[in-house]
């Protein structure tokens, strides 16, 4: 755009400069040429008038002197005069014989008279054909008889020097003009690309969800883009909010869902599970203790019945120990009892387990270790969440061969110059990495939000030389951080203490 409105302009105006010079240089050896043979007709009547008048008048001497000195003012043309005979010693025939300069003007030294004459080059490109014309002078007086030869020669330097100079102006000129014209252009080109420029920044800050109007244009259909970019801005904004609530009320219900399905689970189907397992023991029990029977069938049904009632008890153990494990996944009582740290690491230990194939290693700060518990019961949740929810998608999607989690702070990973205290949480494998184009499912938008919710921000990019890395960077008040992981002096302090 940039080029289209001062560019093109720059090319139009310079393309006018070199026609303009073109059609003067075109139309500088006729205008010389004229010029020259005006001055040439000029001095030729002048000269041929004069010539009569010297040989009629009574002092020729004189007349030949003044003569010279008018045709010195003649452009044009260079005038000189040769006497066949030494002059009169009285004085009358002491002539300059060229008062305008040595004689002959030859070709390639012609002569201005001027001191802003044209370089040579220019004046050898446009000098037109040399002319040289003879008068005969011979006065009829006795008494100051005088014989010579004029000689006038044409003289277009001066003319070449007037073509120079209205050259160099109107160059000089119009390179002013298009400058004052490029400048004009240039300074309205900026306040329109100016807000064209801040209307990207603003799209871009849309997009991280930054919904900053733009500042009023003077122009006024500048103004008018900019007041329905401020309008989208707002309603976005809007949107965002409403959306954000939404997600937020459904990642509480859905919490809170999780925690009364486990509550159901961990009472009504354990107390239900635990009855089964005692019903089936009493069964064996009271068989056992039936008074012994010689019956061939009687024997085979109570051993049926034993039979059925501990395959009972094992499918209640079994479904038992599902059950614990869903109550894991929906409600982590590990993240309660024990917190956070122990938690993941049963996580991982868990995954490991079903996931043979990959190697995972867990990796907490030691600063985090005694201190995880001041996070509060959300985020410790929020973590252990992200955790589980990148480990499920690593075994479903990434085929890798190795995991990495680290959770640490801020200081310790130099992952920011900010003085205030974050929580890293990074996971990285060396799987196929994100697809191309990347289309993130509703995990990742639950983990997104949950993040979010904390202040935070989840970046989730492809690692080098392969596979992913997902990094959530949470900001945290200074009390869950022990004082040596804020001050940079106790920082370098032995372990041990």
């Amino acid at each position: 755009m940039r080029f289209s409105l001062i560019g093109i302009p720059s090319l139009i105006l310079g393309g006018a400069i070199i026609v303009a010079i073109g059609v003067m240089l075109f139309d500088a050896p006729q205008r010389i040429a004229r010029e020259t043979a005006a001055g040439l007709n000029l001095g030729d009547l002048v000269l041929s008038h004069a010539l009569r008048a010297i040989a009629l008048d009574p002092q020729p001497g004189r007349a030949l002197t003044q003569l010279q000195q008018e045709l010195a003012q003649l452009r044009h043309i260079t005038v000189d005069f040769n006497a066949d005979e030494p002059a009169d010693p009285a004085g009358h025939g002491a002539i300059d014989a060229n008062p305008v300069g040595n004689w002959p003007a030859t070709e390639g030294t012609l002569r201005t008279g001027r001191a802003d004459k044209a370089p040579a080059w220019f004046e050898a490109l446009f000098a037109p054909p040399h002319i040289i014309r003879t008068y005969r002078l011979e006065t009829i007086t006795p008494e100051d008889s005088i014989k010579g030869t004029f000689r006038m020669a044409t003289r277009p330097g001066d003319e070449i020097a007037e073509v120079w100079r209205d050259l160099v102006f109107l160059t000089s000129l119009l390179a002013l003009l298009s400058c004052a014209i490029i400048g004009l252009i240039a300074l309205s080109t900026s306040r329109v690309t100016r807000l064209f420029r801040q209307l990207g920044e603003g799209l871009d800050r849309l997009g991280r969800g930054q919904f900053e109007g733009l500042a009023e244009s003077p122009v006024e259909e500048l103004a008018r883009i900019s007041a329905r970019f401020n309008r989208l801005a707002a309603t976005l904004e809007r949107s965002e909010a409403d959306k954000h609530l939404l997600i937020d009320r459904l990642i509480s219900i859905q919490e809170s869902e999780r925690k009364e399905l486990a509550r159901e689970l961990h009472d009504e189907f354990g107390a239900a599970l635990f009855g089964i397992r005692a019903a089936a023991s009493c069964i064996i029990e009271a068989t056992q203790i039936l008074p012994p029977s010689r019956d061939d069938r009687e024997k085979r049904s109570i051993a049926d019945i034993i039979e059925h009632a501990s395959a009972i008890s094992g499918l209640a153990d079994a479904i038992q120990r599902q059950n614990r494990h869903i109550l894991e996944r929906i409600r982590p009582a590990v993240l309660h009892r024990m917190g956070l740290p122990e938690a993941l690491r049963q996580l991982v230990e868990d995954w490991r387990g079903r996931q043979k194939q990959i190697a995972c290693t867990l990796f907490i700060d030691e600063s985090l270790e005694s201190n995880a518990q001041a996070f509060g019961e959300d985020l410790r949740l929020t973590l252990y969440r992200l955790v589980q929810e990148c480990l499920t998608n690593i075994a479903r999607h990434s085929s890798a061969h190795k995991v990495s989690i680290t959770l640490t702070t801020a200081e310790a990973a130099t992952a920011t110059t900010d003085t205030s205290p974050f929580l890293i949480l990074r996971i990285v494998d060396d799987g196929v990495g994100l697809p191309s184009p990347v289309r993130f499912g509703y995990g990742f938008l639950g983990m997104t939000e949950r993040v979010r919710k904390f202040g935070g921000a989840l970046v989730i990019e492809n690692s080098a030389p392969r596979g992913t890395a997902i990094e959530a960077r949470i900001p945290l008040p200074a009390s869950c951080l022990p004082p040596y992981a804020l001050e940079p002096a106790l920082s370098e302090l032995p372990a041990k203490i």
